[in-house]
């Protein structure tokens, strides 16, 4: 093999690493290592999965519990949406434990919303480091409605979105974590929203959660139809249809309050420093990654044109001499 088609096997293998792990970076954290096949860590880890269904399901739908000793301690949660029957919490929880696995084979962190992204009604986690009651906000994964809302209503439905989901983060942050409701946009249309924390983070942490997670809803879907952010300390969803069970824990009658004065849900300089602080090192990551890629690519493709041009000069010489 020639060193210019060794280089290029070469650029072809780190291209493909460089994609597969930035494909990967959502639910499986690289960052923490992985296990092995039959290690403690791993062993521990598929015992503790096997609690989380009906631990998770017979206590209102939260469950957070740790196993074994440094190094190989596991540490886990189990989160079903607020209005999630224990019957359908169980099975959510028993089906995601399939997914997270298969997700991520062996990493030592990963988390997973099932029973699938089309529906996350639950939340499957676990790591091997402490992350009880720490708000976290990586990774913050946006699934928009595929319909656009109808452009004549768009004024309507820009104000009474940011109303309904401040109403319902300040009602969540404030009390149980978890929050629903709904308001009119047009005589006939509604918006139906829904919002929730970890019950093991504080009231602040989970306002400061659903602010960031509200901003990044209305940057996605705020022409959209539906949509959400799942994040791991806290999720926030809004649809034009009834997703969510309204006799669970809706509120009866939202009082509007004076709306926000901005277009978005942009917190205070003191949120979003603390949001910020705990995101940085995933968005420097994730630049270097890409900006890594771009160089591989560049070069590999200047040695795939070195390669043929001199390809092209052989062949021209071998017809010259003949």
């Amino acid at each position: 093999m020639s060193y210019l088609s060794f280089v290029l096997v070469i650029c072809t293998r780190i291209i493909f690493t460089l994609s597969f792990s930035t494909a990967q970076s959502i639910g499986c954290s690289a960052e923490s290592g992985e296990f092995t096949t039959n290690s403690t860590y791993s062993k521990n880890l598929d015992q503790i999965l096997s609690t989380l269904p009906s631990n998770g399901s017979q206590n209102g739908g939260f469950y957070n519990t740790t196993i074994g000793q440094d190094p190989d301690k596991v540490y886990a949660l189990a989160l079903c949406r607020g209005d999630i029957a224990p019957g359908n919490c169980f099975d959510c929880l028993n089906s995601s434990i399939e997914g997270i696995i298969k997700q991520c084979p062996s990493q030592n962190e990963a988390i997973f919303w099932g029973p699938g992204i089309s529906s996350s009604t639950c939340m499957l986690r676990y790591s091997n480091h402490y992350f009880s009651s720490v708000m976290e906000v990586i990774p913050s994964i946006s699934v928009p409605n595929p319909n656009d809302i109808i452009s004549s209503s768009q004024g309507q439905f820009n104000e009474t979105f940011h109303m309904l989901m401040e109403i319902l983060m300040k009602n969540a942050s404030s009390g149980s974590k978890f929050a629903t409701g709904n308001m009119n946009f047009t005589d006939s249309e509604k918006i139906y929203g829904l919002v929730q924390c970890t019950p093991d983070i504080s009231g602040n942490d989970c306002r400061i959660c659903l602010q960031g997670a509200m901003v990044e809803l209305s940057e996605c879907c705020g022409r959209k139809q539906g949509g959400r952010i799942l994040r791991p300390s806290c999720i926030a969803w809004f649809e034009l249809n009834l997703f969510y069970d309204s006799s669970s824990n809706e509120t009866p009658s939202l009082t509007p309050f004076d709306p926000p004065s901005t277009t978005g849900f942009a917190p205070p300089a003191a949120t979003r420093n603390k949001e910020n602080s705990r995101t940085s090192r995933t968005i420097i990551i994730a630049v270097v990654s890409t900006v890594a890629f771009f160089v591989v690519s560049i070069a590999c493709g200047i040695l795939y044109m070195k390669k043929a041009k001199l390809n092209s000069s052989a062949a021209l010489f071998g017809q010259l001499r003949s």
